[in-house]
């Protein structure tokens, strides 16, 4: 009877030990689906859109702070124009990302981007390092791209191609060695911008150079 009764007792501390594991088995899997949810499912605002309400004039100052020389209206060079500390190249990546993000923003945000056109040769942040070393592995013959060349390229082929960026920009600014280099590029530029006030010029524009 002992045995039995002793037999009878190690049953219940088993069952009482599975019971326990059940549970905290079941609280682990109530946790973890609720983490889970809250990491992928986040939660979904459903009041009244108060983005859609700001007027342009809200959009254009918050856009302001976002890519500070969007705004620039004077008349110095690139090279005494700078503004503030940041990264310009990745300030103007951001501001880009702003007009894709609503269809109501794309109109104010494009026209920033635009207003003032500034053409810098490198990245002042950590990123260039990296951007140098995937043109140094894609260059052909071990001939770097000059990638203010190409910015400019693609702004000539886009204001030729859109007429209302063409009309949006008034200011260029562009690197010493760019419009040194890349004068038929600049002309073409130029060339469709019917209501710019200030472009940075080679030298040899002002002292009567027929390269000019």
């Amino acid at each position: 009877m002992g045995f039995m009764k002793h037999f009878r007792s190690r049953s219940k501390l088993k069952d009482k030990e599975s019971q326990h594991n059940q549970h905290q088995h079941q609280q682990y899997a109530q946790q973890h689906h609720q983490l889970h949810d809250a990491v992928y499912f986040p939660a979904v605002y459903t009041g009244p859109d108060h983005i859609s309400r700001l007027p342009d004039t809200v959009l254009r100052l918050i856009f302001a702070y976002v890519c500070p020389h969007s705004r620039d209206e004077t008349f110095d060079s690139s090279e005494t124009s700078m503004l503030g500390e940041g990264c310009m190249l990745c300030d103007l990546r951001d501001l880009s990302n702003c007009s894709k993000v609503r269809r109501q923003w794309y109109p104010v945000a494009s026209g920033m981007l635009y207003h003032s056109v500034r053409i810098d040769a490198v990245h002042y942040c950590e990123l260039e390092e990296e951007l140098a070393s995937r043109r140094r592995r894609k260059s052909r013959n071990y001939e770097l791209i000059d990638p203010p060349a190409v910015r400019l390229q693609l702004l000539s082929r886009t204001v030729r191609e859109n007429a209302y960026c063409a009309q949006a920009v008034q200011f260029l600014k562009l690197p010493y060695m760019t419009r040194e280099t890349c004068k038929p590029d600049l002309a073409r530029t130029v060339s469709v911008l019917p209501n710019l006030l200030h472009v940075d010029l080679p030298d040899g524009f002002f002292t009567a150079d027929p390269a000019c």
